[in-house]
């Protein structure tokens, strides 16, 4: 769809999986395609200074996380910093569907706050998630992992200004969704927050590929608007 309605170069990036290759190999992987697209711009035919990132779940974690290490990366102080060095890409804009934001938080913790906790993913199944990716506890407290632990000075400088947040209402991940948009928007962030009532995580992947939903259409059709307004 984003192709269809957008005139833009759609890159689909791949990265290491856990458990593997737990934190923070996910988020470097990330940077090192940011910085692949910089070192190929000419012919990938890209306007380094118009890119967008979004992802889902993980990935939707990942389109706040690979800036924050972006700006790790270099030592650069802002993201103007960022759009004069010619070859690393200025993302301006971010779409993240239902991501995971605060690893500080528990399980236990984060399911309390969903409406209706018997709707949310199997603690059996997080558990290997969490286990899987963060074999070190301690490093929950990295805003790599948890973007929602960097400072707001940080989170001011580095991320971008446009930034939209699709979440689910059947989602232990919504509160703290609702909660980090709210934040950015006191940073003075232009922030679309959405929560699509009654659906659960990951309400996008149906396993049948040919199965049309119009829930999912528009919200689709909204995100692309969102990119086409602000690239």
């Amino acid at each position: 769809m984003i192709v269809d309605r957008l005139d833009a170069v759609v890159i689909s990036a791949q990265y290491r999986l856990a458990p593997e290759h737990p934190f923070p190999t996910a988020v470097d992987d990330g940077v090192a395609v940011l910085l692949w697209l910089g070192e190929n711009a000419d012919a990938l035919g890209l306007d380094l200074q118009r890119i967008a990132l979004s992802g889902f779940s993980a990935g939707g974690n990942m389109a706040f996380t690979v800036p924050l290490r972006l700006r790790e990366h270099f030592g650069f102080e802002s993201r103007l910093e960022m759009s004069q060095a010619r070859v690393v890409p200025n993302v301006n804009a971010i779409v993240s569907w239902y991501p995971s934001l605060d690893y500080r938080l528990s399980r236990t913790e984060r399911r309390a706050t969903c409406v209706r906790p018997e709707k949310t993913l199997p603690p059996a199944l997080t558990a290997l998630f969490d286990k899987s990716y963060l074999p070190n506890p301690n490093d929950n407290q990295s805003p790599y992992v948890s973007p929602a632990a960097a400072n707001d000075d940080t989170l001011k400088r580095v991320l971008p200004d446009n930034i939209t947040l699709y979440l689910c209402e059947w989602d232990m991940l919504q509160k703290e969704g609702a909660d980090f948009g709210e934040r950015l928007s006191g940073l003075n962030k232009h922030v679309h927050c959405v929560t699509i009532r009654e659906r659960r995580h990951g309400f996008d992947k149906s396993p049948w590929p040919f199965s049309v939903d119009p829930v999912i259409t528009r919200h689709y059709e909204d995100a692309c608007q969102f990119l086409k307004e602000v690239l």
